[in-house]
């Protein structure tokens, strides 16, 4: 079999998408899967120094990077939308030339030119292709964000490809429901998670120190994601407040980059609430930093209003860490399943009385970890996570 996997790019900072999608790219390959994912040089800043137009080794997977013009205006003050590939013309020059090689089109997101394209594409040669929003179809975001432009948007144009498509891939339970509320008349909806390497989070435990030696003996409630209004940082600091005034030798870790600006609003925020003291911006970690700032942790904190799966929250589990997440993040309902985490609504008293909880029980702590690392074996290894899309590949390819 082989598969044409599309994403408009697969810079880190362009968040977990990427990020996952090489993983699993890698693990379809070693299960037999001739699969290769087609995508630009276009990083969030500035373009990957990588070759182009071959298939290269990228990240131990197969990737075909196509070139991405440099020096755009449009990039400074919009980079989401020219990172989304909204200038990609040679990458559709490249599926189009190589569209026909391949048995199954994977297309990874739905606001982009590259998507739409390719979804006619494929109908133009007769290919089956599938579809993951990866989080975009979410009718509260889609609502908050641009209401009724990307609403137009979805009705007129995106209606049709989707309903064209032979099914939706959706990372969690949750997704589905979010996807369902669109009641668009699609074929088959598949759930199959983001997975992890589990081994690669068994290694690590002081190069956080190395960085921030002053966080040495020190405890800290982490955050580790993209500094983003949706992420649930505005409730966040209100309730670490309240925590602060009880816990007064206990700090708050912000991890993550901040690529739309949304930080100095939370900086300002911080300052009000006089606690500069005791929050510290780490900006981006990666490898084993963040692996470190994860296992060192007393607390792990997502409290997302909209989050399609939670692929921080998964990957501090893996390091048995306790996590505080919203009932917007994807995988809370296994977490509430497995008793791995404690669940919050997204407000700062819910989010307070959360981290409350578990500072308070020990004992609590130690069980929740212990399920922590039960549910990421059990349910997101990326072995079984590989052999799960292949089923629907396999599943699409039969129908």
């Amino acid at each position: 079999m082989k598969v044409m996997q599309i994403i408009g790019g697969i810079d880190p900072l362009g968040g977990g998408p990427g990020i996952s999608l090489l993983l699993l790219n890698k693990y379809l390959n070693k299960k037999g899967i001739n699969s290769i994912i087609f995508t630009t040089n276009s990083g969030y800043f500035k373009n990957l120094e990588v070759p182009l137009k071959k298939i290269t080794d990228y990240k131990n997977t197969k990737v075909i990077f196509y070139p991405y013009p440099e020096g755009n205006l449009f990039k400074n003050f919009f980079p989401k939308l020219y990172y989304s590939g909204i200038f990609a013309q040679e990458l559709f020059k490249g599926i189009k030339e190589n569209i026909k090689k391949f048995d199954l089109v994977h297309i990874h997101g739905i606001f982009s030119f590259i998507e739409i394209n390719v979804s006619i594409l494929s109908q133009k040669y007769n290919k089956h292709y599938i579809i993951s929003p990866r989080g975009s179809l979410s009718l509260e975001l889609v609502k908050r964000k641009s209401r009724y432009l990307k609403m137009i948007y979805l009705k007129l144009i995106r209606k049709r490809i989707f309903e064209s498509s032979s099914g939706i891939h959706v990372l969690t339970e949750y997704e589905q429901e979010e996807v369902a509320k669109f009641k668009f008349n699609l074929k088959n909806i598949y759930v199959v998670p983001n997975g992890i390497k589990l081994s690669e989070f068994d290694s690590a435990n002081e190069e956080i120190f190395k960085i921030f030696p002053f966080l040495k003996n020190k405890k800290y409630i982490l955050f580790l994601s993209r500094i983003n209004w949706k992420k649930g940082l505005d409730i966040l600091i209100p309730a670490f407040y309240e925590i602060s005034k009880i816990y007064k030798d206990i700090y708050l870790l912000i991890a993550g980059p901040d690529n739309e600006g949304y930080g100095e609003k939370i900086k300002k925020l911080i300052k009000n609430y006089g606690i500069e003291d005791k929050v510290i911006f780490t900006g981006p970690l990666y490898g084993k930093e963040k692996i470190s700032a994860f296992k060192n942790a007393e607390i792990f904190v997502l409290p997302s209003y909209s989050e399609n799966f939670g692929l921080a929250a998964l990957e501090a589990m893996a390091c048995g860490k306790p996590c505080v997440i919203s009932n917007k993040v994807g995988i809370y309902k296994d977490v509430e399943k497995y008793n791995a985490g404690i669940i919050v609504e997204t407000n700062s008293r819910s989010l307070y009385n959360g981290i409350q909880i578990l500072l308070k029980d020990e004992n609590l702590k130690r069980k929740i970890s212990e399920n922590a690392k039960k549910i990421v074996k059990n349910e997101y290894d990326i072995e079984k996570v590989a052999e799960k899309m292949i089923k629907v590949y396999e599943d699409i390819l039969r129908k």
